[in-house]
């Protein structure tokens, strides 16, 4: 994966892949959700997730979300450039195979962010979104705590594939193709096609990201 460390740990380093020609980003900390504790050097705050860019094999690019702030695009010496200039409490960030930025705000919208930095809300229903993700089958699919894991088209129609309401956290696609999404206080789930959850964990914990 390219990843070394833990969360919470000082120091965590991301590194490019076996062969990459260098290594990227050391940050001084991952803060805990909600913390006030810088990630990069040059000091974003209140950071909650971070990915790589679709066409960047080495890690050299990175996209972040700012509670209460931007996204902010990180290279690999460190400098952060904000892609967005409205402040909003971003939570989950993934990139399409679109090209395009898909970013949610807690208690607003899913947004797809361009090249330029225009945001353009792709939900109407304000809701307290957390992760996000791209399935295989080219939707959109998010978590909100207290609710359910919703798929959203192109249209921006969103459709619950859940039927309990959990504090849903991170939620990835597994190659089996799988949803698999992790609950606050809870289990991690993996959801089938028709919606049905099963918790693939027996010991509740405050699961984040995914």
């Amino acid at each position: 994966t390219g990843l070394k460390g833990a969360t919470g740990a000082s120091g965590l380093s991301i590194t490019g892949p076996t062969g990459a020609s260098a290594e990227m980003i050391t940050f001084d900390s991952i803060p805990q959700y909600g913390s006030t504790n810088p990630v990069t050097s040059n000091g974003i705050f209140n950071a909650n997730s971070l990915i790589k860019a679709n066409t960047d094999s080495k890690l050299n690019l990175r996209y972040a979300t700012v509670n209460g702030g931007y996204i902010y695009k990180i290279d690999a010496t460190g400098t952060e450039t904000a892609i967005t200039t409205t402040a909003r409490n971003w939570r989950g960030i993934c990139q399409g195979s679109d090209g395009y930025i898909y970013a949610n705000a807690n208690g607003g919208y899913i947004y797809k962010i361009d090249a330029t930095g225009t945001e353009t809300a792709i939900t109407s229903t304000a809701r307290n979104w957390r992760g996000i993700c791209q399935g295989s089958d080219g939707y959109i699919y998010a978590t909100v705590l207290g609710g359910y894991i919703y798929k959203i088209d192109a249209t921006g129609t969103e459709t619950a594939i859940t039927t309990t309401a959990r504090n849903w956290r991170g939620i990835c696609q597994g190659s089996d193709g799988y949803i698999y999404a992790t609950v606050l206080g809870g289990y991690i789930y993996k959801i089938d096609a028709t919606g049905t959850e099963t918790a693939i964990t027996t010991t509740a914990r405050n699961w984040r990201g995914i």
